[in-house]
């Protein structure tokens, strides 16, 4: 698999289809798979986009790519909720597909680094994804992070071309492609016609048992957090170090305002609210910073989890998003990362549209 899939990215780039690509890629150490940006063909070693682990979110780095015209095309290899973010961001004014090359690939979901550091510690990050790709090929993955648990978009159909498995026999990798580049993609990467027959109800019951797992999960902590001492509670042990905000695709701002002067207190300042409430939590603000950021990103909330994976308590932030972004999106009859015809809700007025239904 992986001497196939590195010979179709060097085809993109010999061919000129594509100047560079972000394709993650096994580290020299054989202990992690992190994002690379590659010029160079030879340097497309190990590519492996199958890992089941995502440090960083591959929509923030494409973001810093293309923020500003980077002056060549750039193939990107992405997860389904890292499309969609991209989407987003593109919406948002934060990054710009033009010159980019969608590439899609299946995903039933990552593991939480820690689990993965465990786990390929003992078998070498090789050995891990290929054991993952077996799995991933029959649909059936286990131990994946909480967000992917109840995510049911193992497929991209806003790609040009997706790297399929579910579905698929060994030593088999099906090529999706979506528009006007099959010919050029054949040409240049050997394409073949062909079919994997169990895939379109493998995904199609992926799909289903996720959605009915993320409903119930969903609906669960909307009932358990029915008032706000109870939201308090469940986020006493936030320490406000702000991982959650870096690791989110969706958060763009350079410089959070929980990071400015308006929350840069006066000790005088603390000292008064604990004189007249006769005690304050600290640090001050807890509760306030996720509840902010809810709203600052929840009509585009992807339910990517990156959030969750880099809590150092183990917040259930893959869970208080998706439960509340689900009925701010309601509201406006809004799917993030959809389609990029998707007018963000924000930025239009529509006279009846908050109206009571």
């Amino acid at each position: 698999m992986r001497e196939t899939l590195k010979e179709f990215f060097r085809g993109l780039m010999e061919k000129n289809i594509v100047d560079l690509l972000l394709v993650p890629q096994e580290t020299s150490s054989g202990r992690s798979v992190v994002y690379t940006l590659v010029k160079d063909p030879n340097k497309l070693l190990s590519p492996d986009p199958v890992a089941p682990l995502l440090l960083v979110s591959g929509t923030t780095v494409l973001s810093n790519l293309t923020f500003r015209d980077p002056g060549a095309v750039i193939g990107a290899v992405l997860r389904p909720c890292e499309v969609r973010a991209a989407i987003e961001l593109v919406k948002l004014g934060q990054a710009n597909l033009s010159r980019v090359l969608l590439i899609g690939v299946d995903c039933l979901g990552t593991l939480d680094p820690r689990v993965y550091r465990e786990e390929v510690m003992q078998t070498g990050a090789r050995a891990l994804s290929e054991q993952w790709l077996t799995s991933l090929r029959s649909g059936l993955v286990k131990g994946v992070r909480s967000a992917c648990q109840i995510c049911s978009e193992v497929t991209s159909d806003a790609v040009s071309v997706n790297i399929g498995f579910i579905g698929t026999q060994p030593n088999q990798i099906l090529m999706e492609v979506k528009n006007s580049l099959a010919d050029q993609l054949r040409e240049a990467t050997g394409l073949v016609e062909g079919t994997a027959s169990e895939r379109s109800s493998l995904i199609s019951w992926q799909k289903e048992e996720r959605q009915k797992l993320r409903e119930q999960k969903l609906l669960a902590w909307q009932q358990s957090m029915d008032d706000l001492p109870r939201l308090i509670a469940e986020f006493a042990t936030c320490l406000k170090c702000g991982n959650c905000r870096k690791a989110c695709p969706i958060c763009y701002c350079k410089e959070c305002v929980f990071e400015g002067s308006i929350f840069d207190h006066q000790s005088s300042s603390y000292v008064n609210w604990a004189t007249r409430k006769g005690l304050i939590e600290m640090p001050a603000g807890t509760i306030l910073f996720h509840l902010t950021r809810l709203c600052h990103v929840g009509y585009s909330c992807v339910s990517c989890g990156m959030c969750e994976s880099a809590c150092p308590v183990g917040l259930p932030l893959a869970t208080l998003f998706p439960a509340v972004a689900e009925k701010i999106q309601a509201i406006f009859n809004y799917v993030p990362g959809r389609s990029l015809d998707d007018v963000l809700p924000l930025t239009t007025f529509k006279e009846e549209e908050l109206e009571p239904r």
